[in-house]
């Protein structure tokens, strides 16, 4: 079960997995891995952009020779294919072989799996270790509950891996600690071995962020998002608002349904921990993909209600599941043009002897394709550029008297981020036969 569910995982991401990088991805790839020395990977960088995990297995990636889109993207997409793959084994072989197949279409499909571990990000690398983290204390415990003898030293290494590589998949997989241990409390469980585990793997972890410690200090700033639980219970349910609704009645009607301890207590605690960091910090970054790691009890939970429903409502899963796939699929393989086309441009200016400059955040991603282009700080700086990408703001346009403003990318990046080109007259001629030159191709 678990192998099927993982080669249904893998072979559909990897379709399209060869686009071009968005912004996110295109930010990693280009201020972290290409050409980049090794323990930059580990560092701050132009943005709060940093997943430690995915940068380093970015890294070794392209310095065995991975540089493509499908390439830097393979290791991801294996990530998320074992963790959805392991999920399905455990509730096969814990509840019933109908629930593991719904519960798994439900995680394949949904938006927030789709769009964020189909990328150069940390996600996956995050969902794979929460979940085989998961997976080894809920066995460890069962064992220890039933009189077994103690496990072997390599469970708890494996356990503590897992759990480190969580953490350095993204900082909101440190949740993962508070739901073991109020699990470990709900169930009587926890010792002084699990304290050690869980230690070992939080210091794994958070060692990967040591050369970011600038950067989370600093932060980026509060902002309170009013929809913020409505937009991520929507997400975690499918995307769907029509299906959504329903998804949740019955997942909170398994859930209920099960009242004990060891599930109050950790559903509780990640609750008030999510709540805090909504109306107390305030983050300015707290998007519904921040709480991705939820999909996957989501899932289960619904699953089992659609169980318990009976066999038609298990049909009612694949419906639900293709219902959350539909509108995804226009963007599946949509190719972000902007990111490689500028990075031509650039390629063209710097062969004829010309300087390149990015300026504001939606040029970043550029260097995933050409590492070339100076970043500038100042306005002032903008006096040594023949060519600009990235422009976008009032103070820099009026800084750029002698560039004048030529494309407009605003409808092929993202859908979203605005991408702008500016040159000096003296490369009109070379910019322009260049634009035809990468429009052609």
């Amino acid at each position: 079960m678990g192998l099927v569910a993982g080669l249904v995982t893998a072979s559909s991401y990897l379709i399209g997995a060869d686009r071009n990088f968005t912004h996110d991805g295109g930010t990693t790839v280009g201020a972290l891995i290409a050409d980049r020395p090794f323990l930059q990977a580990l560092g701050a960088t132009v943005s709060y952009n940093n997943h430690p995990a995915a940068s380093v297995i970015g890294q070794i990636t392209w310095r065995l020779g991975g540089r493509s889109e499908l390439a830097l993207r393979f290791p991801g997409i294996v990530a998320i294919a074992t963790a959805i793959g392991l999920f399905s084994w455990w509730l096969a072989r814990r509840v019933d072989w109908s629930v593991a197949v719904v519960a798994a279409m439900l995680v394949i499909s949904n938006p927030l799996v789709v769009a964020n571990t189909r990328a150069v990000r940390g996600y996956s690398f995050m969902l794979l270790g929460i979940v085989a983290s998961t997976v080894i204390l809920l066995e460890q415990v069962d064992r220890e509950g039933s009189g077994a003898d103690d496990p072997s030293p390599g469970t708890g290494v494996l356990y503590s891996l897992a759990l480190g590589l969580a953490i350095a998949g993204h900082l909101y997989g440190g949740i993962a600690v508070l739901v073991h241990v109020l699990y470990l409390v709900g169930r009587g469980n926890l010792s002084a071995h699990w304290f050690v585990r869980m230690g070992a793997g939080l210091s794994i972890g958070l060692l990967a962020y040591l050369g970011l410690l600038p950067v989370l200090i600093a932060g980026r700033g509060r902002s309170f998002d009013l929809g913020f639980p409505i937009e991520a219970a929507e997400q975690l349910a499918g995307g769907v608002w029509w299906v959504a609704v329903p998804l949740w009645i019955i997942a909170a009607w398994a859930f209920l349904a099960r009242n004990d301890r060891e599930v109050v207590l950790p559903a509780a605690g990640v609750l008030v921990c999510l709540a805090g960091l909504w109306l107390v910090m305030q983050p300015s970054d707290l998007y519904p993909r921040m709480v991705i790691f939820m999909v996957f009890p989501f899932a289960a939970y619904a699953s089992v209600g659609l169980h318990r429903l009976g066999p038609w409502a298990v049909a009612v899963g694949f419906v639900v599941a293709g219902a959350s796939l539909l509108p995804q699929l226009d963007n599946w393989s949509r190719d972000e043009m902007a990111n490689e086309r500028a990075a031509q441009i650039v390629g063209v200016v710097n062969e004829n002897g010309g300087s390149t400059c990015l300026v504001g955040w939606s040029a970043w991603s550029v260097w995933a394709y050409d590492t070339t282009p100076e970043l500038l700080h100042t306005v002032d700086e903008l006096a040594t550029c023949d060519l600009v990408v990235g422009a976008e703001s009032a103070k820099v346009e009026e800084a750029l008297g002698r560039l004048e403003l030529r494309m407009d990318h605003s409808e092929t990046l993202d859908g979203l981020r605005v991408m702008r080109l500016y040159w000096s007259a003296e490369f009109d001629d070379v910019v322009r036969t260049a634009l035809v030159d990468s429009a052609d191709s």
